[in-house]
C-alpha cells in the first residue's frame, strides 16, 4: 500500500526520503529507472549480463552514498553514472572500441558544451593517430577500431604477428607524448 502512494511521489521527494534511509524509497527509484538505464547499457555494452551489472552498480553506489546525497536532476544524475559505469565495463574488459562514437546513446542528456568538448577530444585524438606512420597507423586502426586481432592483421598485411605487436607498441609509444596533458589521454586509455 505504501510502494503505492510512492509511485506518484516527484523524484526530489523520493530523493530526500533516501537520504533518510527509506528502502521503500529507493525501491521506488530502482523500479522508476532501472529499464531506462538498463536499455543505456545494453546500446553500448551488447551484452544482457555486463549491462545488469552496470546498473546494478550505480543503484549500489546511489544506496551507499545515500547519506550525503545532493541530487538536483535525478534523471541527469543516473545517466552520467551508467555512463561511467559503462564506459568502466569497456575499459575492465579492455575491449577496443570501434570508435568513440559508441558513446553516442548518451549524448542526448549531455549540455551542448559536454558534446562540443567531446567532439574536439574525437577530433584531436584522430589527427594525432592520422601523424602516425603508414604502416603502423594502419596496424593500430585495424587493432582498435576494426577490432581485428593480431593474427588476423598480421594475414592481411602479410606480416608477422609479432611486428604486429611492434607498430601497436609504437603507435601508443609515439600517442602518449602527445596526448598526455590533454583529456584525450583518457579517451586513448580506452583503446588500451
Amino acid at each position: 500500500m505504501l510502494s503505492q502512494k510512492l509511485q506518484h511521489i516527484a523524484d526530489d521527494e523520493l530523493v530526500r526520503l533516501v537520504r533518510l534511509e527509506n528502502e521503500l524509497a529507493f525501491a521506488q527509484l530502482f523500479e522508476r529507472y532501472w529499464e531506462t538505464l538498463l536499455e543505456a547499457a545494453i546500446k553500448v555494452l551488447k551484452d544482457q549480463d555486463t549491462a545488469q551489472d552496470s546498473v546494478q552498480e550505480v543503484f549500489t553506489d546511489l544506496w551507499k552514498k545515500r547519506l550525503t546525497l545532493s541530487i538536483e536532476n535525478l534523471p541527469a544524475y543516473l545517466n552520467q553514472a551508467i555512463k561511467y559505469k559503462v564506459i568502466d565495463q569497456i575499459r575492465k574488459a579492455k575491449t577496443p572500441l570501434m570508435s568513440l562514437d559508441h558513446v553516442e546513446v548518451f549524448e542526448k542528456t549531455n549540455t551542448a558544451e559536454e558534446l562540443l568538448e567531446f567532439k574536439e577530444l574525437n577530433q584531436l585524438l584522430e589527427q594525432s593517430v592520422s601523424q602516425l606512420p603508414g604502416q603502423c597507423q594502419r596496424v593500430f586502426r585495424m587493432s582498435r577500431y576494426d577490432q581485428l586481432s593480431n593474427k588476423e592483421i598480421a594475414k592481411r598485411l602479410g606480416i608477422s604477428a609479432r611486428t604486429v605487436e611492434h607498430h601497436i607498441a609504437h603507435a601508443l609509444k609515439l600517442l602518449r607524448p602527445t596526448l598526455r596533458n590533454s583529456a584525450v589521454a583518457v579517451l586513448l586509455s580506452l583503446y588500451l
